[in-house]
């Protein structure tokens, strides 16, 4: 069982652990910015943002080539991104976010989950290869 103790060494030792791992990504959102005066439809603005991302590429596991996440059928090439939420650009939420581009290739999210252990700390977006 964990501890206060154990999450609070878990919290402080976390950068450490994504030393390294981390990758330039591109953040595609789209965020409501009022309502057009006569119709009352969202004006939307889109935004492009790079942080510095974990992205897991899913790859083929022993006897199983597919998982759920959330009741999201996750399949090998597939993407999870790991944004701290220090690293989200100011005035976008998870789900705000629509596209994410990795390695020159564009992926539709799929999913943005809050997550951390004690509190949140960080986004988890599932990504799929865009057609």
């Amino acid at each position: 069982m964990l501890t206060n103790k154990d999450i609070e060494l878990i919290r402080s030792t976390r950068e450490d652990v994504r030393g390294n791992r981390t990758i330039p990504i591109i953040l595609f959102s789209e965020i409501e910015n009022g309502k057009h005066p006569i119709s009352g439809e969202p004006i939307i603005d889109n935004r492009e943002d790079s942080v510095d991302a974990v992205v897991s590429e899913v790859s083929v596991r022993t006897s199983l080539d597919r998982r759920m996440e959330n009741g999201i059928e996750i399949f090998t090439g597939d993407i999870l991104i790991d944004v701290s939420l220090e690293d989200m650009p100011k005035g976008v939420t998870g789900d705000d976010v629509v596209k994410v581009k990795y390695v020159e290739k564009d992926y539709t999210v799929l999913a943005a989950d809050y997550i951390g252990l004690g509190g949140f700390n960080r986004v988890e977006f599932i990504g799929r290869l865009t057609k």
